[in-house]
Parts: C-alpha cells; sequence; structure tokens
C-alpha cells in the first residue's frame, strides 16, 4: 500500500512541476478534463431520457454504463481532474513533500479549469440545439431531484463504511 501513496505523491509533484512551468498547459488539461466529465454527464443524460420516458427498467443500467465513457476520455485522450488533484496533493501535504500554498494553487487552477470545461462543453452543447423537449425536461427533473434528495440518506451509509458510496444516491434518480 506504500508504493501506491508514494506513487499518488510523485503524481502530484509531477502536476506541481508542470503548473510551475506552464500555468496555460495546466489550465488546459485541466479545461479538457472538465469537457470530458461534460462529455459524459451529456451522454449519461441523452441516453437516460428516453429510457426514463419509455418506462424502461435498465433505465439506470444504460446510464451507468454511459458515464465511464469520461474517465476513458481523460485517461487516453489526456485530461486532468480536481479529483485526482486533491488525492495527490493531500498525500504530498501530508508527506511534507509540498506547502500548502502549492496544494492551494494546484487545486485553483484544477478546479477552475476543470469548472471552466463543463461550462463551455454545456454551453456549446445547448446552443447547438440538439437537446430536444424530452431531454431538456429530464435534465430538469433530474436537477430537481438531486436537490432535494435527503442529505443523510446519502451520508448514513458512509458513516458506516468510511466511504462515500454513490449507489445510494443514484439509485434515488
Amino acid at each position: 500500500m506504500r508504493d501506491s501513496v508514494l506513487a499518488a505523491m510523485q503524481y502530484g509533484l509531477k502536476k506541481q512541476k508542470m503548473l510551475e512551468k506552464s500555468k496555460g498547459q495546466f489550465f488546459l488539461y485541466a479545461f479538457l478534463g472538465g469537457m470530458f466529465v461534460a462529455f459524459g454527464a451529456l451522454l449519461y443524460l441523452s441516453i437516460g431520457a428516453p429510457f426514463v420516458a419509455a418506462g424502461s427498467p435498465g433505465a439506470k443500467l444504460a446510464m451507468g454504463a454511459s458515464f465511464p465513457l469520461a474517465i476513458c476520455l481523460i485517461i487516453f485522450a489526456g485530461g486532468d481532474l480536481f479529483t485526482g488533484n486533491t488525492m495527490a496533493f493531500t498525500i504530498a501535504l501530508l508527506e511534507k513533500e509540498t506547502t500548502f500554498k502549492n496544494t492551494l494553487k494546484v487545486w485553483l487552477f484544477s478546479y477552475l479549469g476543470n469548472v471552466s470545461g463543463c461550462i463551455v462543453t454545456t454551453f456549446i452543447y445547448v446552443k447547438s440545439k440538439i437537446p430536444g423537449e424530452q431531454l431538456i425536461q429530464f435534465i430538469n427533473d433530474t436537477a430537481a431531484h438531486k436537490i432535494h434528495v435527503d442529505f443523510w440518506k446519502i451520508r448514513i451509509p458512509a458513516g458506516r463504511t468510511g466511504i462515500y458510496i454513490f449507489p445510494d444516491f443514484l439509485s434515488d434518480l
């Protein structure tokens, strides 16, 4: 396990050097990561809308199978996610291999890049007039449901296991 921790820390330090070398390049990788996550979410929703409208029992399976394509895009096409940087820099910080200031810089650029990539991709998608009324209604219904999910219903299983469990959250869809 120690090897995995060291590998994550080295990954973080590599990202720190990338940011020091070129803020633009680092931001671009984070932007791409955000774009790919947006593609995955839009695919997830686009596939889910007709399944849910048809009352298909396979809707959650189809939707759940589509989102991992975003991670594949990030791995194979290149991209950077805030979540990975959070893990790597938390380890590097705890191991005293980086400073809090450097950690915050990486987190800031990574987060802003991811959010910018998501917003730009979603904006282009909406302006393209691709989504129909059925999809827009499904997106609105999904968003409204996620806003109103009971916080404790999500967190209690996590407290029992010590791990944040997404299936409980997704089962409310």
